[in-house]
């Protein structure tokens, strides 16, 4: 079975009391379609504005003692299930505003495929049930989420060194649009983000001045920017995390 993933709704003050903690649970009567492996994405409502507050890969399905058992944490407040984080759970560092993109959102529902607003607004009633997200909607979020992990990480002072001039301008411009609601919304969305990654490779392109970094030869169109830390688990899109190499053996790389 192909692993879900689903939007899932928490009230303002449970969010606000979760920052700066880890997501290691998800309760609630409204969780008989998840299994493991899903994952639901945790957002909530601020000033009537949609927020993300971290992703949740589920590793098991439990009732409330077993929950308390591999939790250790004891009483957890009662549900009929518990979806508890596989391996580290997430981080919640911040709250990631995405009133931008709400209106994008599809859902895998024929009768609700979207949420009935037009400026990203009054969205907390009708995220009262928690929402299948389709694929495209999913991998949106998750580049939201790791966009959102890797600028607090450049808030600090960064173990990689300092931006290159291309990283600047790459932040610079990965900016998403400030509102988006037709049909071909969350394409455009995608689109954008991902036109991080070509500007990688420009800046790569100059610095190996178009040499693969391991067979140090290959026409430009074969080489590729080949990240070092994987983009969908990091989201990091530096220079500091990307050599260029040919194509194949970027797929290489890839595999492991």
């Amino acid at each position: 079975m192909e692993p879900k993933s689903f939007l899932y709704y928490w009230k303002p003050k449970q969010a606000e009391a979760a920052i700066g903690g880890v997501l290691r649970y998800v309760a609630s009567d409204q969780l008989k379609a998840v299994s493991p492996g899903d994952a639901l994405f945790v957002v909530t409502t601020s000033n009537g504005c949609l927020h993300l507050l971290g992703r949740l890969d589920v590793g098991e399905m439990a009732d409330r003692a077993r929950a308390e058992e591999v939790l250790g944490t004891t009483p957890l407040r009662p549900a009929s299930l518990y979806a508890l984080a596989r391996d580290t759970p997430a981080r919640i560092t911040r709250l990631v505003a995405i009133p931008h993109i709400a209106a994008a959102l599809r859902f895998e529902s024929e009768a609700h495929d979207r949420l009935g607003i037009h400026d990203g607004t009054n969205v907390a009633h009708q995220l009262q049930s928690m929402r299948r997200l389709t694929d495209l909607s999913a991998r949106i979020l998750e580049e939201l989420i790791a966009a959102a992990e890797e600028k607090t990480v450049q808030s600090i002072e960064s173990p990689t060194g300092p931006l290159t001039e291309g990283d600047r301008r790459a932040s610079q411009q990965d900016r998403l649009p400030e509102a988006v609601d037709d049909s071909d919304s969350l394409e455009q969305v995608w689109r954008r983000i991902r036109r991080g990654q070509s500007r990688l490779r420009e800046t790569l392109l100059a610095l190996y001045s178009g040499r693969c970094a391991i067979s140090d030869h290959g026409p430009e169109v074969v080489l590729q920017a080949a990240h070092l830390d994987p983009h969908a688990e990091s989201g990091c899109n530096r220079s500091t995390n990307a050599i260029l190499l040919r194509a194949d053996l970027h797929g290489l790389l890839d595999e492991g």
